[in-house]
């Protein structure tokens, strides 16, 4: 059980102020309780509740998300040495306050509300699910209607930084950029040369490797051939590192980094039909072209089916809604529709890749990702040394696991064929 040695009793008073906007209050208890299921892989996440009695002898139950560092030794260490918890703090502590101060709400409009961070131990957040908030099923393939509430709360996130460069730009009377004034804060977190990424990444080139003799060997016509595609899949893996960096041909902007299911959260109404959108877990954040963002999360969300019918669909939607959110704060446009769909395609091969490797874990089923996780060697094994086996053996149980690798498998293959 965690135990909020952490916080002391002001900041207690400091969550609660925020939270109902006044000082008359008395705080009667608090509680942290663990989620029903562990969700994160790189973080612990729990529900704090705090009863106060307010001016009118009303009691009030608040409550929180709170989020702190894995408990797993491999997982923790990694967050710690590749500057998760501290990028994540810098978001909500640096960035958010620089947006507001400058009175740019795009970030606020897609992200939950901040209260509490304490460097590379805890966060504390809004609830979002009191609110009616939920992540899907990753192994839910997302609708039209999903896919837009997403690429809306993605613009608002691209454009907060495009908004403010702009504004200090015309103070400056010179380009500035929050890479060039904070490069400390977008160092990368996932996909760098750094002992514990560089494993990881080896870990994903040999599932990859797997999954190809496993599921696709029969596809070739020659040994050669079989072999040719797998070592551009080795390398299409290992060449991540290159695609985190900033772009030197297109403009770059804050993006997300890892918009997967379990970092986006939506509303339902009450006839069942979505109606807003929250992306969350800002550890891995990036200062890339918005086209990244935009492709990863189509190939991650969607399925075959759905890119085949709507792909330029999405591509000119998230155009137009990014150009009308700049547009509205007197910036113009950093691309013309043939840039913005230049950079697309130069963003295509990570998407697919972060496909191929994300599915070798994430789309286990929800009983299998519990025990997953719940095994602490075998899980920290599969991570950061080879996840062959569990790709084999998932495959062997679960048909819907095996159909998804050889979508992502099937796209990658097609990108190679060009």
């Amino acid at each position: 059980m965690f135990v909020c040695t952490s916080i002391n009793n002001e900041d207690y008073v400091n969550i609660v102020n925020k939270k109902i906007n006044t000082e008359d209050f008395k705080i009667l208890s608090y509680n942290v309780a663990p989620m029903a299921k562990k969700s994160g892989i790189f973080g612990e996440h729990y529900f704090l509740k705090i009863v106060v009695k307010l001016e009118n002898d009303s009691i009030e139950e608040l409550s929180y998300f709170l989020k702190t560092l894995p408990q797993l030794e491999s997982q923790k260490n990694f967050t710690l040495e590749m500057g998760a918890f501290f990028k994540e703090e810098q978001m909500f502590k640096l960035f958010v306050p620089l947006f507001l101060k400058n009175e740019i709400d795009n970030f606020s409009k897609c992200s939950p509300r901040c209260y509490l961070s304490q460097p590379d131990t805890m966060l504390i957040f809004e609830d979002l699910a009191i609110k009616g908030y939920k992540c899907l099923n990753a192994r839910q393939s997302y609708d039209i209607n999903l896919v837009k509430l997403a690429i809306r709360s993605m613009a608002n996130l691209h454009a907060s930084s495009i908004i403010l460069e702009d504004m200090k730009s015309r103070n400056y009377g010179k380009n500035w950029r929050l890479y060039d004034e904070y490069p400390k804060q977008f160092q990368e977190m996932l996909y760098c040369q750094k002992p514990p990424s560089l494993a990881l990444i080896e870990s994903c080139v040999k599932g990859t490797t797997t999954q190809i003799d496993y599921l696709m060997g029969d596809h070739f016509q020659s040994k050669p051939e079989l072999q040719s595609f797998k070592e551009f899949s080795r390398s299409s893996v290992r060449d991540l590192v290159k695609y985190v960096r900033p772009s030197e041909e297109f403009r770059n902007t804050i993006c997300h980094g890892d918009l997967w299911a379990a970092n986006i959260m939506f509303k339902f109404g009450k006839d069942g039909d979505p109606v807003d959108c929250l992306l969350v877990d800002f550890q891995s954040y990036r200062y890339c072209p918005p086209a990244q963002d935009l492709l990863t999360f189509i190939y991650l969300a969607t399925d075959r089916e759905f890119r085949s019918n709507h792909m330029q669909e999405v591509l000119r939607y998230y155009y137009e809604e990014f150009s009308h959110l700049l547009a509205v704060r007197g910036v113009k446009n950093i691309f013309d529709y043939e840039e913005f769909m230049a950079s697309c395609e130069a963003n295509e091969l990570f998407a697919i890749i972060q496909s191929v490797t994300h599915f070798q874990i994430v789309m286990m089923s929800p009983d299998t990702m519990t025990d997953f996780l719940a095994d602490s060697e075998y899980s920290r094994k599969c991570m950061f040394e080879d996840r062959s086996d569990n790709i084999i053996r998932v495959c062997e149980l679960d048909k819907f696991y095996k159909a998804k690798q050889i979508e992502s498998l099937t796209d990658l293959h097609e990108f190679y064929r060009k």
